[in-house]
């Protein structure tokens, strides 16, 4: 096992001042000058595995080393002299700390930027960012001391012990946003409660906004094979929500990056893009993977859907790290079956409504505009959808009856295509019969509520917050005990903001108006 007082360990924080150094030397070829402010998203079950490399990273940028004791113990954290150190200290920013399973590096981190806040140097980012943001949330109305204290927070997460961050399912809703602040308000509502300076878990949204302001890179680990950016929701929910919410507040994309140590041999620093592409082609239009989806039957038709779901997800965060090409070859393999591994007949066999998911999904993404898919493929995908549907009946899911608009899309675009107008009527009747309304009539009502919903939530995000409501509390040093019994406290009402709290109302109407029309169908 690990003994998270033991972490960082002395070879972890070699290779991740190295990894460092490397995305320095990258940054100073790249760009002619230093980063000033590096993101980085940290999971507990990687720091199991890589045991602090990327906590040794963020010791590093800022100028810092561990201090270990006789047996290997971290026992505090100490400041790199400026000359020694040959650089500017990179200020960072911590989302999703990991402060539940390893509260012992969270403190050590923070203890870490508190001292390099203090230094009057020449070239100290850390310290130029603390004052301007002491001054922001001062002229927001907050006391000197309150803003001096928020403002040397680098540390957000949810609060403690919850997990509720909502990314994913604002990304499968699709057809009721148009404008991807509120994926971003959403994550920043969510993540933004602050971590250390005498704070745990405190809601600090304004602070956090302040912080998010000039990142330039988010940095992410991968540490296993076990799994990757595309089989799962989370890799994208944290690491593709924070960079949104970093382009929504400060309208620059970062540069996002993968602390790759999957191969213990050959540790680098990549970039997503290429992380994801590289996946993307040894697994998932990889006949031999293809082939043992099949194998596993409608499970498998399953897996395939998620793949296309979280390819989504990346690309509704971060578009620049999914192109056409990715989903032209998905289409090509999945339904076209370019590999000749008999795609339609194994989903009409296993899941159909499989099949449904996909195609519904990749036409969602070229009504979106976020796929400049040609005529064929649209068509082609257009009259397999309908197809399937008039065969099979529709499968209603987020992307199909719960998006009117794309039915309407789908409608739309098949006289366009000279699909049959008989194929085109029985797809209505069998949508219109699911959904229980008119296509057309819903839409126009879901296009209503995309545009007022998106609007409402870009103007309060565009507000000034003033000082929250609650004043925190002193971060002590405490027994575990106390931590997990402290990590089960409710957070008061008065801490919610009231655009989640229209939030709620949306869904409880959406529950209710579900539930009327189970009674009528009953």
């Amino acid at each position: 096992g690990i003994d998270p007082e033991k972490v960082p360990r002395k070879a972890s924080w070699e290779l991740g001042v190295k990894l460092a150094d490397d995305m320095i030397a990258q940054h100073l070829a790249e760009h002619g000058e230093y980063p000033r402010k590096i993101s980085f998203v940290i999971w507990g079950d990687e720091t199991m595995r890589h045991e602090g490399v990327l906590e040794s990273q963020i010791f590093h940028l800022l100028g810092t080393r561990p201090v270990w004791d006789a047996r290997d113990k971290v026992v505090g954290v100490e400041v790199v002299p400026s000359a020694q150190l040959g650089r500017p200290r990179i200020d960072i920013l911590i989302a999703s700390a990991a402060e539940g399973m390893f509260n012992n590096v969270t403190v050590l981190m923070d203890q870490a930027v508190q001292k390099v806040k203090a230094l009057e140097e020449a070239e100290n980012f850390v310290r130029d960012h603390y004052l301007a943001t002491k001054a922001a949330l001062i002229k927001m109305g907050y006391s000197e001391d309150d803003a001096d204290r928020r403002a040397g927070v680098r540390i957000f997460d949810e609060p403690p012990g919850v997990h509720n961050l909502n990314t994913g399912n604002i990304a499968g809703a699709s057809g009721s946003w148009d404008s991807d602040v509120g994926m971003a308000n959403d994550y920043i509502n969510k993540m933004g409660h602050g971590f250390g300076n005498g704070f745990w878990g405190e809601p600090m949204q304004d602070t956090f906004k302040l912080a998010l302001e000039g990142v330039e890179k988010v940095v992410h680990s991968s540490s296993t094979m076990l799994y990757g950016a595309l089989d799962n929701d989370d890799f994208f929910m944290y690491m593709g929500g924070l960079a949104a919410s970093v382009r929504t507040v400060s309208g620059v994309n970062p540069e996002l990056m993968v602390t790759n140590t999957r191969d213990p041999a050959n540790p680098e620093m990549a970039s997503l893009d290429k992380f994801i592409a590289s996946e993307f082609s040894t697994r998932y239009i990889n006949p031999a993977w293809i082939e043992g989806m099949q194998a596993e039957g409608y499970a498998g038709a399953r897996t395939m859907v998620e793949f296309v779901e979280y390819m989504w997800g990346w690309d509704a965060t971060v578009s620049e790290v999914v192109d056409d090409r990715m989903w032209q070859e998905t289409f090509e393999v999945y339904v076209q079956d370019k590999h000749d591994m008999g795609m339609r007949e194994f989903f009409e066999t296993e899941s159909p409504y499989a099949f449904q998911d996909v195609a519904a999904r990749m036409l969602e993404v070229i009504r979106k505009d976020y796929w400049q898919a040609d005529a064929d493929t649209r068509n082609e995908l257009l009259q397999r959808y309908v197809a399937s549907v008039n065969e099979f009946g529709i499968n209603c899911t987020e992307v199909s009856c719960g998006n009117p608009r794309l039915m309407e899309f789908v409608l739309e675009q098949g006289r366009i295509g000279e699909i049959p107008a008989i194929d085109l009527d029985a797809f209505r009747a069998a949508v219109e019969n699911a959904i229980r309304g008119s296509i057309e009539q819903l839409a126009e009502a879901q296009a209503a509520f995309a545009s007022s919903n998106d609007a409402r939530i870009a103007s309060q995000f565009q507000n000034t917050q003033g000082p929250s409501e609650l004043s925190g509390f002193r971060m002590t040093q405490v027994e575990r005990s106390s931590v997990v019994q402290q990590q089960t406290r409710t957070l008061p009402a008065s801490s919610l903001s009231m655009s989640l709290l229209l939030q709620g109302l949306v869904v409880l109407a959406l529950l209710l108006w579900w539930w009327r029309r189970r009674q009528q169908v009953g």
